[in-house]
C-alpha cells in the first residue's frame, strides 16, 4: 500500500489513509495522526485484536504514543460514547414526553362515576375518540426497558399527527409486555364498542362499558405516572454525570495542552537528529542492498578499519598512526536455519586482520565508505535483513578464544577506536575541502564499491594467508541474489557438512578443483561417464556459484541436453563452457543443424548471469539461434572472445541481451567495412545504463583504414574497458585506441607485434601509451606477443623493461624472442612481489640458466605458476619449486 496505513470507522466501508514514519528501525503511525482523523477514538482493531501502543525496551510507552505499521491490512478505529450528546437528546425528549403527553393522559383519564357534570355520551365518545390519538401505555414500558426503536421526540411527533393514528396505536401496543397488551387490546374492543353502540343509539348500556372502561385504564394511570417519575430521576442523574464529565473534560482537555507545547518541543529536537538519522540509513540501504553479480563480486565488501593500537594514536600527527583492516561476516536472516542455535548478527570475522599499506591513499579511495559503515555500527541499524549488533557483541565470544591477541583487545578498544578513526576521515576531508555531509551525500549518489574497487582493495593489504580467502569468509548467494561473505560457522548452518564432503570427493576424483570460499568448481570431463558422475553430485551442492567445465569429448546435442538439465537445479550464476571445435560425431548427423540448441537453452536460464563459451566457431551455423525468439535479459556478463561472430549473430545477440553489462568481445576480425560496422552500431546504441564492452580485441584487419579505425576508437572510447588486446603493424593507427581508453577500468593489456619493420616512431608512440596508462591503473595482466624477426629494443634501451618498470602484475606472459640477460633483469623487477603466474618463451635455457631465474624469482613470494618454455627443467628443480608452492612447468599451451 505504499508508505500508508489504512484506517476506517468500526462498522463502516469508507477507508482514511495515515502516512506512517521510522523509528528505531520500526515503521510506526502516531496516535495524534489518527485522532486528527478520527476525534474521539478510544482503541485501534486488528479484526478482534486491539492494537497496542508500542513500547520501548523498558516496558514504558513511547512518547509520543504511536503504534504498530501492519502492511496490507485496513485497521477498525472505535470511538468513545459521546456522552454530552447522548444526554441532551434524551432530555430534550422526556421534557416535552412530560410535559405533554402524560398531563394529558392524567387529564382525559382521570374520571371515576358518572355524575350530574358528566359530559353527555356524545361529548364523552367525543373525548375517548380523541384519547385514542395520545401514546398507549406500552409506549412508556418500553421506555423503561430502553429498547424502543424511535425517540421520544418522534413518538411525540407521531401522536400529534391524525394521519398516523392506527401505526402509532400498533406500534406502541406492540412494544409493550405480552400481559400489558391482553389489557390494552380489551379496552380498545370495550372502546369500539362503545364507539358503536353509541352509533346504534344503545347510550345507557354505553355508559356502562364505559365506566367499566375508564375503570381499568385509570389503574394504569399510577403505573404510568411511577414510569415518568422513575424517568425524570433517571435523566436527572445522567444530567449530573454529563456535568462531572464535561469538567474532567475541561482538565484533560488544558492538560492535553500543555503536553502538546511539550511534545512539540521534543519533535523539534527529535527531527535534526532524525534527518541526520535518515540521511545515514539512506547510505546504509544503498550499500547492503546493492546488487551484484558475481563475476564483479571477487572479495569481502563489508569491513572496518581500526588503529592498531589505540593507546598510542597521536591526534596531532595523524599520518604517524597506523591501521588494520577487519572484515565483517554478513549473516543475517538469509544464514538462519530453522533449529538454528547462534546468533546471526553481523560480526567480525574469526581473522586477526590485516595491516593497511598506503593508510593515505587508503582512505583516499575508501574514506567515504569506511565512515559509513563506523556509523553504522556505531547507530545500530537492520537493513535489507541484516542486523547491526551493540558494539560489545560486535566481538563474538566464542570467536576470541580462537584467534590471536589482537582480536582479544577490541572487546576494550573498539569504541575508542572507532572514533579515532572516523574523526581522522573527517578531519582528513575537511583538508579537501568536503565536510561530513558531503562524505554521505556520495554515499547518497550511490558510489559505493564496484567489482574494480573491491579487487584493488586487496593491494592494500599487507596479507600473509597462504589462501585468497580473505578474512576467512566464504561466499555464498541469497535466494534473492544478492552475494554474501560468511564466516564458516554460518556458511555450515545452511550447507550441510556431509553433503560437502561428498561434493568435493567426487570433484577430488576427476582431478578437478573446488575453492569452497568463493563457490567455484573447475573440472575437465573426458567422458559421458564422469559427466554424469559430475551432474549428480551437483544436484546435491548447494554452494557452488562458478562452474568451468571442459568437455573433453566429441559431443552431441544429447550430451548438451544432460547439461542443461544438470544446471537447472543448481545455483550456478557464472559458468565457463569449453567445448571441441568438430561437427560431433556421423552418429549425431541428423541433429547436426541443432546440435548447441540446448547450449542457447542454458544462456537463457534464469539464474545464469554470466556465460563464456570457447572453442566451437560455427555456433550460429550449427543452432537454431537466428530464427529464434529468444530472451536473453538474465545475461549480465557475456565472453564471446574465441568466437567468430558473423554481423547478423553478433547484432543479434547484443540486441536480445538488454541487461548486459559486460560484454567480452573478439568477434571483429572482419575482412569488410560494412559488416564490421553493423556490430559497431549494435554496440554504440546498446541502451542499457551502464553498459560497457569489457573485452575488446582488434585483430590484423589490415584492410580497414581510418574512417573504420575512428569509429571504433569512438566506441571503445565510451567503453570501461577492462581487456584490451591490439595486433599491432607497422603504422601508428592502431596506438590512437590506446589513447582513447578510459584506463581507470583496464586490469588485463595484450600487445601483439605482427611481422614487419616497426620504425622507432612506432614503438615510442606504443611504449608512451602503455607508460601512460600504467601510472593511472594497477594492471593484473600483461601479454606481449611477437613474431619472429620484430626489433624488441629501442634505441633509448631496453623495451620489455621499459614496459614492466612501472606495472604491478599478478600475471606476465611473454611470448618474444628474449634473451637470457633479458630474462634476468625482468627477474630483477621488486614491482614482482605480487606476481602469481609467469610465463616466458625462454629458447631451451638449460637447468644452469633456470636457476639463475629462479634465484632472480626468490622476491616473488606470491608466484604459484611459472612457465619457461622451451627450457631445459629437471624433474629435482619441479621438486624445489613445488616446495615453494609454485608449479614449474616447461611447455605452455594456451598462447
Amino acid at each position: 500500500m505504499g508508505e500508508t496505513q489504512h484506517f476506517r470507522l468500526a462498522g463502516t466501508t469508507n477507508v482514511e489513509e495515515i502516512d506512517y514514519d521510522h523509528v528505531d528501525g520500526h515503521n510506526v503511525i502516531y496516535w495524534e495522526d489518527i485522532e486528527q482523523i478520527f476525534p474521539g477514538v478510544k482503541h485501534v482493531k486488528n479484526g478482534n485484536v486491539s492494537v497496542k501502543l508500542l513500547r520501548d525496551s523498558n516496558r514504558n510507552r513511547i512518547i509520543p504514543h504511536c503504534i504498530k505499521y501492519h502492511p496490507g491490512i485496513v485497521l477498525d478505529v472505535v470511538l468513545s460514547p459521546s456522552s454530552e450528546n447522548t444526554s441532551a437528546a434524551v432530555g430534550r425528549d422526556m421534557n416535552v414526553i412530560s410535559n405533554t403527553t402524560t398531563e394529558a393522559i392524567v387529564e382525559s383519564l382521570e374520571i371515576s362515576q358518572p355524575s350530574e357534570d358528566t359530559p353527555s355520551s356524545d361529548d364523552r365518545l367525543s373525548t375517548l375518540s380523541r384519547s385514542s390519538t395520545l401514546p398507549s401505555v406500552g409506549a412508556f414500558s418500553s421506555l423503561k426497558r430502553s429498547r424502543t426503536s424511535m425517540s421520544f421526540k418522534q413518538i411525540a411527533t407521531l401522536a400529534r399527527q391524525d394521519s398516523t393514528e392506527s401505526k402509532l396505536e400498533q406500534l406502541l401496543v406492540s412494544s409493550l409486555p405480552s400481559e400489558l397488551q391482553v389489557q390494552v387490546r380489551a379496552s380498545t374492543n370495550v372502546r369500539d364498542s362503545l364507539i358503536q353502540a353509541a352509533k346504534n343509539g344503545q347510550v345507557q348500556q354505553s355508559n356502562e362499558q364505559l365506566v367499566v372502561c375508564l375503570q381499568e385504564l385509570s389503574g394504569n394511570v399510577m403505573e404510568i405516572k411511577n414510569m415518568a417519575s422513575m424517568i425524570m430521576d433517571l435523566v436527572s442523574k445522567n444530567y449530573k454525570l454529563t456535568s462531572d464529565n464535561n469538567e474532567l473534560l475541561t482538565r484533560v482537555n488544558e492538560m492535553q495542552t500543555v503536553l502538546d507545547s511539550k511534545q512539540d518541543e521534543i519533535k523539534g529536537l527529535q527531527i535534526q537528529a532524525l534527518d541526520r538519522l535518515a540521511l545515514l540509513q539512506k547510505s546504509v540501504q544503498t550499500l547492503l542492498t546493492q546488487t551484484y553479480e558475481l563475476h564483479e563480486y571477487p572479495i569481502p565488501r563489508l569491513f572496518i578499519v581500526l588503529p592498531q593500537d589505540t593507546s598510542s594514536w597521536n591526534p596531532l600527527d595523524l599520518l604517524s598512526n597506523k591501521f588494520r583492516l577487519y572484515f565483517l561476516c554478513e549473516c543475517g536472516e538469509h544464514t538462519k536455519s530453522i533449529n538454528s542455535k547462534i546468533p546471526h548478527h553481523i560480526h567480525l570475522a574469526k581473522h586477526e586482520g590485516y595491516d593497511i599499506a598506503r593508510p593515505n591513499e587508503f582512505f583516499q579511495r575508501y574514506g567515504p565508505y569506511v565512515h559509513t559503515i563506523l556509523q553504522m555500527l556505531k547507530y545500530g541499524f537492520t537493513v535489507a535483513g541484516v542486523a547491526i549488533p551493540a558494539l560489545s557483541h560486535l566481538v563474538r565470544p566464542d570467536a576470541v578464544g580462537q584467534v590471536t591477541e589482537g582480536l582479544k583487545l577490541l572487546t576494550d578498544n573498539l569504541e575508542p577506536g572507532m572514533n579515532q578513526v572516523m574523526d581522522y576521515i573527517e578531519k582528513a576531508s575537511a583538508e579537501d575541502g568536503q565536510t561530513v555531509v558531503g562524505i554521505s551525500e556520495q554515499m547518497d549518489n550511490n558510489e559505493a564499491l564496484e567489482g574494480a574497487d573491491l579487487r584493488q582493495l586487496e593491494s592494500f593489504l599487507k596479507t600473509k594467508d597462504e589462501s585468497r580467502a580473505l578474512g576467512n569468509l566464504y561466499r555464498t548467494v541469497t535466494s534473492e541474489g544478492h552475494v554474501k561473505w560468511v564466516c564458516i560457522d554460518h556458511f555450515r548452518e545452511n550447507y550441510q557438512e556431509k553433503a560437502a564432503k561428498s561434493f568435493r570427493e567426487t570433484v577430488n576424483a576427476l582431478q578437478g578443483q573446488f575453492d569452497e570460499n568463493i563457490g567455484r568448481v573447475e573440472v575437465t570431463l573426458k567422458s559421458r561417464v564422469q559427466a554424469e558422475q559430475l551432474y549428480q553430485a551437483l544436484g546435491s551442492a548447494r554452494s557452488v556459484y562458478e562452474l568451468k567445465l571442459v568437455l573433453d569429448w566429441d559431443t552431441t546435442q544429447g550430451d548438451f541436453k544432460r547439461l542443461q538439465n544438470a544446471l537447472t537445479k543448481t545455483s550456478v550464476g557464472v559458468l565457463e563452457l569449453q567445448l571441441w571445435d568438430t561437427d560431433g560425431p556421423n552418429s549425431d548427423i541428423l541433429n547436426r543443424n541443432q546440435r548447441y540448441d540446448p547450449v542457447i537453452g542454458i544462456m537463457r536460464h534464469p539464474s545464469i548471469q554470466s556465460f563464456s563459451i570457447k572453442g566451437p566457431r560455427n555456433f550460429s551455423k550449427r543452432s537454431t539461434l537466428l530464427s529464434r525468439q529468444d530472451d536473453f535479459s538474465n545475461l549480465r556478463h557475456l565472453d564471446i572472445s574465441q568466437y567468430q561472430l558473423g554481423d547478423d549473430t553478433a547484432s543479434y545477440l547484443i540486441s536480445k541481451a538488454p541487461g548486459l553489462s559486460t560484454l567480452a568481445l573478439d568477434s571483429l576480425d572482419l575482412k569488410e567495412t560494412g559488416s564490421a560496422k553493423v556490430i559497431l552500431d549494435a554496440l554504440a546504441n546498446a541502451s542499457t545504463p551502464g553498459f560497457r564492452i569489457q573485452s575488446f580485441t582488434l585483430l590484423d584487419n589490415h584492410q580497414l583504414g581510418d574512417p573504420f579505425l575512428d569509429n571504433i576508437s569512438s566506441v571503445v572510447g565510451r567503453s570501461e574497458l577492462s581487456v584490451i588486446r591490439i595486433w599491432m603493424r607497422e603504422d601508428e593507427r592502431r596506438v590512437r585506441i590506446l589513447e582513447s581508453i578510459q584506463w581507470k577500468y583496464l586490469r588485463w593489456l595484450t600487445v601483439c607485434l605482427k611481422e614487419g619493420t616497426f620504425e622507432t616512431s612506432v614503438m615510442r608512440a606504443l611504449v608512451d601509451g602503455v607508460t601512460k596508462m600504467s601510472e593511472k591503473v594497477e594492471l593484473e595482466e600483461f601479454q606481449f606477443l611477437s613474431e619472429a624477426g620484430v626489433p624488441l629494443t629501442l634505441p633509448e634501451g631496453d623495451l620489455l623493461r621499459t614496459f614492466l618498470s612501472s606495472m604491478t602484475l599478478k600475471d606476465l606472459r611473454l611470448k618474444v624472442d628474449i634473451s637470457f640477460e633479458q630474462t634476468l633483469s625482468l627477474c630483477g623487477l621488486t614491482d614482482f612481489s605480487r606476481l602469481e603466474s609467469l610465463k616466458l618463451w625462454t629458447k631451451r635455457f638449460d637447468s644452469a640458466k633456470v636457476d639463475a631465474i629462479l634465484d632472480g624469482l626468490q622476491h616473488a613470494t606470491r608466484l604459484n605458476k611459472l612457465i619457461l618454455h622451451g627450457a631445459n627443467i629437471t624433474d629435482e628443480q619441479k621438486k624445489q619449486t613445488m616446495a615453494k608452492g609454485t608449479s614449474l612447468q616447461g611447455h605452455w599451451n594456451d598462447w
